[in-house]
């Protein structure tokens, strides 16, 4: 798997590495309350997808990688979620109720129009991101808090908070288009 690749299990991880993940998923769900399909977006093997799927009615975990997916299916088949290889540049979206996205954008050069086709399906989004710049070459922007405020300017602002990170802090967001 390549090293972006976030598995909680991988002995290498530290504690707070993957308490502050799973937190990220479990403050989503939290908002989300109400929801009933929800999509993770880029869910890499599937172990926020699965603490969604205890949650809400339709879960399914997207990502781009046909090994992630894999994965997914092997790691999680007893839940109730579904696990699909998609392209989040050019994948039609399904209309649902919620969008969670952790980790995601940074690791495109321009997520404006990833995040765009996302609102065009979703009544919520969660997004959770790194809030400081990284040597991390997998991430290949950096998304400031103005850029996020203007992508989303027609929607109402639920959360917003900036969280302690173990490997410094994160932006942690959720908007509602209604």
């Amino acid at each position: 798997m390549p090293e972006e690749r976030f598995d909680p299990t991988a002995p290498d991880k530290r504690a707070a590495v993957v308490a502050g993940h799973i937190a990220r998923y479990e403050k989503a769900a939290r908002i989300l309350l109400g929801c009933k399909t929800v999509v993770d977006a880029a869910c890499g093997l599937g172990h926020g997808t699965a603490l969604l799927d205890s949650m809400f009615y339709d879960v399914a975990g997207v990502d781009c990688s046909e090994e992630a997916i894999e994965e997914c299916w092997k790691r999680h088949s007893e839940t109730g979620a579904r696990f699909l290889r998609v392209d989040l540049k050019t994948w039609d979206w399904p209309s649902v109720d919620a969008i969670v996205s952790v980790d995601t954008i940074e690791h495109f050069e321009d997520p404006e129009p990833v995040v765009a086709r996302m609102m065009g399906a979703a009544d919520k989004i969660v997004l959770a991101w790194p809030a400081v710049r990284n040597s991390n070459p997998f991430h290949l922007s950096f998304i400031g808090p103005d850029e996020v405020r203007r992508w989303f300017r027609n929607w109402d602002l639920l959360h917003w908070e900036v969280e302690p990170g173990s490997r410094g802090r994160y932006f942690f967001t959720a908007w509602s288009c209604r």
